[in-house]
């Protein structure tokens, strides 16, 4: 097959979504040599390409006349599909309004847009729940990260026709991994790390109460890695710090490069993921990889990845976050035991396996 693949995402320091298709780009060609893929990116990320360019057999990159994804999947992708006589068009989320013939191959990350509509409102989000569905009905294959999120497609979408995959990201440990050479850290030790897109869904806000409760440790402090996504959620970070006198506490990094963020996680005395909703959950994986005992919200997707791993807590709840907290600082063994636990887990998890999963997928619609 002649497969195309919706690369606009590439080059825009999103996330999981970019390293999943980043990395898919790599692996799949690998997996399934027997199709040909063309991949859509961006200007910037195809001039980037053609500097450094990546010799991979059977790949072709194709640079989008223009970077945005609403024109891109109105105009851009339906002419591309015709162009390049596509047999198949993977996209993320959300397909073009028309693709002819060709079968579509839809990622779903997440459905945190529908499940939280009250939270998600304004045109834009209602657009994306409506397109999301339709997505949905008209796919010929669909992928989800988890087998939560496969199970939430079809509890929240009905008449779900396509068979549906969960195809696992992975970590690359030959990237994250405790031999990486430590270098000056941008904050003082001890501090405990979270990362991820600053949105509301993240529930921050928990992590900074607890932080308040724990007396018995003044000098711990917090960083915080990740893209703003939600600015009138981060405005409202910035007023809760201080009101509970945590400004000094707290150091928002912003997007890191992996070799910095690497050194974060090698250094943190604890991973804390707080989040009431996610697809997947990659930076867990990366923490686990570099040594770091891992605290999670006890949501279906961190119980699905991280089982056996890691110390779960009810996100609408700082108090329960602030006891397991305080049982892994004051209790060496358990720290290590978590540590240990972890460099166990990650085994589960590589970008290769993700790729086979895929192409396994790719043998139902041919």
């Amino acid at each position: 097959m002649r497969i195309g693949i919706d690369g606009h995402v590439l080059g825009k320091n999103i996330g999981g979504v970019e390293r999943f298709v980043r990395e898919l780009v790599q692996q799949l060609p690998t997996e399934a040599p027997e199709h040909e893929y063309i991949v859509f990116v961006t200007k910037t990320e195809f001039a980037t390409l053609q500097v450094t360019p990546n010799h991979i057999k059977g790949v072709q990159y194709v640079p989008l006349a223009f970077a945005n994804p609403l024109f891109e999947r109105l105009i851009l992708l339906p002419w591309l599909v015709y162009r390049y006589h596509l047999d198949a068009l993977l996209i993320q989320r959300l397909a073009p309004w028309f693709c002819g013939r060709c079968k579509l191959i839809a990622t779903i990350h997440d459905l945190t847009p529908i499940k939280f509509a009250q939270a998600y409102k304004g045109l834009s989000n209602n657009l994306v729940r409506a397109l999301t569905k339709n997505t949905i009905k008209r796919a010929s294959l669909i992928l989800t990260p988890t087998l939560a999120i496969k199970a939430e497609v079809e509890a929240y979408c009905t008449n779900v026709k396509a068979p549906i995959v969960a195809f696992y990201n992975g970590v690359d440990v030959s990237v994250f991994n405790q031999d990486h050479l430590v270098t000056q850290l941008p904050i003082e030790k001890p501090y405990l790390l979270t990362v991820g897109a600053i949105e509301k869904r993240k529930n921050i806000e928990t992590i900074f109460e607890m932080l308040s409760q724990l007396n018995d440790y003044p000098k711990l402090e917090l960083a915080i890695v990740g893209a703003i996504r939600d600015k009138g959620y981060f405005n409202e970070l910035q007023v809760q710090l201080k009101a509970l006198g945590l400004t000094k506490r707290v150091h928002y990094m912003g997007f890191m490069s992996e070799s910095a963020l690497i050194n974060l996680y090698q250094n943190a005395a604890l991973f804390i993921t707080a989040s009431r909703d996610e697809g997947f959950n990659i930076p867990p994986l990366e923490a686990m990889a570099c040594g770091v005992p891992v605290v999670c919200s006890n949501i279906a997707v961190h119980l699905e990845l991280f089982s056996n791993a890691a110390v779960f807590f009810n996100p609408n709840s700082a108090d329960d976050l602030t006891d397991k907290i305080k049982s892994i600082l004051d209790n060496t063994h358990t720290s290590q035991h978590l540590a240990t636990q972890g460099h166990k887990k990650i085994a589960e998890f590589s970008w290769q396996r993700t790729a086979k999963n895929v192409a396994g997928a790719l043998s139902l619609i041919e």
